[in-house]
């Protein structure tokens, strides 16, 4: 008869082996995702209007904005809304003379001592009220685009795509902590990829996507969530997959990705996961759900495991395997260079942290990120 911590062990590497099989799952879809015909000629392009909304990006907004105005698609909008920025974000915005260029100012538009929680949010709501575009493409004031970006993001228009979705990666790997977010970043993104080659979209970036104006008011916008600082692309697509799966698309193409840099420093990289890990109570996608639980419940096992039973260092090895060989190929995919060597110490950082986050998560903490305070 087996004992209680050998029981326990044989279920923890069940656990690792259905996590395995998942992401092999995960990965051929990834690499079934479909390549979109070319685009229609320039004359039938539709106007589409780019919104940045920016805090405190004085030393990155330069670079995103003229990988904007460097697009080959010419028949577009850049609307950037700053966010009561308290460095030199506005001025830099001022120094491009561009036709294509607008400035809006957040603290312009709020009513007097109007207090709010999602001012991502209601900076993205005020450059819809201003855009001319038929079609909303949104992306962060960090990110820079290759040139080729719009035009490639708007082949599945052509297929009838009202919502299109495509890759976010971090531009440069340096050190365990930028390795960390690279691979992190990488992996997320085949998840969200393969989610919609499965026809069931789970996740999305907000400094990559692109909605039909009439589609976002279809749904109502943000209504509805403006309780939480972050989740502007996430609880949109919640909303859009109720009714509209059939309208969304995944462009997995190098060309329609956007690059950003990793955040410096374990403090601020802690804050920024968990911002985004609060968001979470508020999801409910069972599928989604059932990812996220099946995550953290084997990382905290392989925590707490092999003190129990030596078992639990084989359910250690599948998942470290597992993680390897996906996460290689996640790499190669986004062109990351990657220093393999620190892999081990890499995946037990990463559980570690998935292990942590996911607890802070519900506690009642609040969580400082660029000069705010926000729960």
């Amino acid at each position: 008869m087996l004992t209680v911590p050998a029981t326990i062990g044989l279920l923890v590497i069940v656990l690792a082996t259905v996590y395995a099989g998942l992401l092999g799952y995960l990965w051929r879809a990834w690499r079934q995702l479909p390549a979109y015909s070319p685009a229609p000629p320039e004359s039938e392009f539709p106007f589409l209007t780019v919104l940045v909304p920016a805090r405190n990006e004085a030393d990155l907004i330069e670079a995103c904005l003229q990988s904007l105005l460097r697009q080959d698609y010419s028949n577009f909008e850049v609307i950037v809304i700053d966010d009561h920025s308290e460095d030199h974000t506005v001025a830099r915005v001022r120094a491009f003379r561009d036709p294509r260029l607008r400035l809006l100012k957040l603290a312009d538009y709020l009513p007097a001592g109007r207090p709010i929680v999602a001012y991502k949010k209601a900076a993205l709501e005020l450059g819809i009220r201003h855009a001319r575009g038929d079609y909303l493409v949104m992306t962060d004031a960090d990110c820079v685009a290759p040139a080729t970006w719009l035009t490639h993001l708007t082949k599945p228009l052509a297929d009838g795509a009202a919502w299109v979705s495509a890759p976010v990666r971090i531009a440069e790997a340096r050190g365990w902590l930028g390795t960390l977010q690279a691979l992190d970043v990488a992996g997320t993104m085949i998840l969200t990829g393969a989610s919609f080659q499965l026809g069931r979209p789970l996740l999305a970036n907000g400094a990559n996507l692109l909605i039909k104006r009439t589609l976002f008011e279809a749904v109502d916008g943000y209504t509805g969530n403006a309780h939480r600082a972050s989740g502007d692309d996430v609880f949109l697509l919640q909303k859009v997959v109720k009714q509209y799966t059939r309208e969304m698309a995944f462009v997995r193409n190098q060309e329609a990705t956007v690059a950003t840099s990793a955040v410096s420093g374990w403090g601020n990289f802690l804050r920024q996961r968990l911002r985004w890990a609060t968001k979470s109570s508020d999801y409910r996608d069972p599928y989604l759900l059932g990812f996220q639980g099946l995550v953290f419940l084997l990382d905290a096992a392989l925590l707490i495991t092999p003190f129990l039973t030596p078992l639990a260092w084989l359910a250690w090895l599948i998942k470290a395997g597992a993680d390897y060989g996906f996460l290689r190929r996640a790499a190669r995919s986004f062109q990351l260079l990657i220093d393999w060597r620190w892999f081990p110490v890499l995946d037990i950082l990463h559980t570690t942290y998935v292990v942590l986050i996911g607890l802070l998560a519900f506690l009642p903490v609040r969580i400082r990120w660029k000069g705010r305070s926000s729960r």
